[in-house]
């Protein structure tokens, strides 16, 4: 479950509480002739600082309303003002535009410890910024660089203006204890299908998919009396907080669930997880025979490294969770992983392409727009896609795709192309795709490393 988190541009009043008479920190956004930098500034007891945009460089602070998405445009011609002041142990952010004030809820500086925050920047110059504020301590570059960028060039930017874009989500601990263990898996119709044992409960198939943020189990096979949660997401606005039914995102739309479960176990191989809690499906999609569920990045994160197996299909091959990385591989990308996905940059032709790496899609799939820039020839719609939902997506096929990534190059490759739900989140000036099994399929092992943001391929 997540929260979707909806700001304004006009400002914001924000407070959040920190231990009696200790000092609190903030990170601010600036800029100057080199580009953005992230910085982080400690308000003292009883001490007031106030910043104008633009002045010293000055762009805004990143104090995020908690877990979920959130967008919005700094406007020079607003002449905002942002203050921050320590009083009584409680930090205060209030920033004032066009005479306008706008109050949002945000975390205490607990919470605020507990999460990772992912700050992208557009200016009106070009110029770009991407990166992670750690339990809101640590900076860290994003090497992937801008992902979402949601308003494109719907709005015209002024000089001086800027496009800020945050995406927060629960810290990732690299020290604590990590998830290992193996696991065979078939490769067939495109999938990684995992035998698992749901508690109690049913024992069958389950896909691996990367590409899913939370673990999904047919309500046919919990175990005899598991109790199934309302779900909900929380949608922050300056009208106040509202709760929502939560959906399960896919590429082709948006599924409701019919709630969350806990379950003591889930085991597949020698890999176990406990006390886990799943969304789940009166129906999953028919993408296997009898499958039970989709293990998501949720539990699949949980290990420092995960080693994916491509092996002639319907055959098998050997899942790992583990602690290190294996050595020797052919390419080596940086990888970011923003919550729920994991995305890379990779070239169709000589089309830049920031991927999702997407191990539940049988299929690589590019948007629209890379059509013209890649120099591709579709052929008629040929291809009707669905994803966890109902909803359906009609695909083209173009064929003699070049796909780099990183130093290694597939030449020949099959991509789809077409106008995916998902896709319209991304509006940035980089094209998106979804990274499937087809291509990945061209090497004999895939790793994504969670602690050192990588992905590595392997040809054995």
């Amino acid at each position: 479950m997540k929260s979707l988190v909806i700001a304004t541009c006009a400002g914001v009043l924000v407070r959040v509480a920190a231990p009696a008479l200790a000092d609190a920190s903030l990170f601010v956004l600036r800029r100057d002739d080199a580009g953005f930098k992230l910085t982080k500034v400690v308000i003292a007891e009883g001490q007031q600082v106030v910043w104008t945009l633009g002045q010293d460089g000055f762009v805004d602070v990143i104090l995020p309303p908690g877990p979920g998405g959130s967008a919005g445009i700094t406007q020079a011609a607003g002449k905002p003002t942002t203050t921050a002041s320590c009083k009584g142990g409680q930090l205060s952010v209030i920033t004032t535009a066009m005479g306008k004030k706008f109050e949002r809820p945000a975390p205490t500086a607990q919470e605020l410890a507990a999460l990772d925050v992912h700050v992208s920047a557009r200016g009106a110059d070009g110029k770009t910024f991407a990166g992670f504020i750690r339990g809101y301590s640590t900076f860290e570059e994003d090497k992937v660089g801008v992902v979402e960028d949601p308003f494109g060039n719907a709005i015209p930017l002024q000089k001086g203006d800027c496009v800020i874009y945050t995406s927060t989500f629960a810290k990732r601990d690299a020290s604590a204890s990590t998830t290992t263990g193996k696991c065979p898996v078939q490769f067939t119709g495109g999938h990684h299908l995992a035998s698992a044992q749901i508690g109690s409960g049913s024992k069958g198939a389950m896909v691996i998919d990367l590409a899913a943020g939370t673990t999904v189990v047919a309500k046919s096979a919990l175990p005899p009396g598991t109790v199934i949660r309302p779900s909900e997401m929380v949608e922050h606005s300056p009208e106040g907080i509202k709760r929502l039914a939560s959906e399960v995102g896919g590429a082709t739309g948006a599924a409701m669930p019919l709630g969350v479960a806990t379950l003591d176990t889930l085991t597949f191989g020698d890999v176990r997880f406990e006390n886990v809690d799943v969304l789940v499906m009166e129906e999953l999609p028919p993408v296997a025979n009898g499958i039970i569920g989709i293990v998501g990045l949720d539990l699949l994160g949980r290990g420092k490294v995960i080693s994916i197996p491509y092996p002639a299909p319907g055959t098998t091959g050997e899942l790992r969770l583990s602690a290190s990385a294996s050595e020797k591989p052919v390419a080596t990308l940086p990888l970011a992983i923003l919550d729920s996905r994991a995305y890379c940059r990779g070239k169709v032709n000589a089309a830049d392409v920031c991927f999702i790496v997407d191990s539940g899609s049988p299929i690589t799939i590019v948007e629209d727009r890379v059509t013209r820039l890649a120099g591709l020839q579709p052929v008629a719609e040929d291809k009707d896609v669905r994803g966890i939902g109902t909803a359906r997506s009609k695909l083209a096929k173009a064929g003699g795709a070049t796909i780099s990534l990183g130093e290694s190059t597939l030449k020949d490759q099959t991509v789809m192309v077409g106008s995916l739900p998902l896709f319209a989140r991304f509006k940035g000036a980089t094209p998106v795709g979804i990274l499937g099994n087809e291509t990945l399929a061209g090497f004999g092992r895939v790793e994504m490393d969670f602690e050192r943001g990588e992905l590595r391929l392997y040809r054995d």
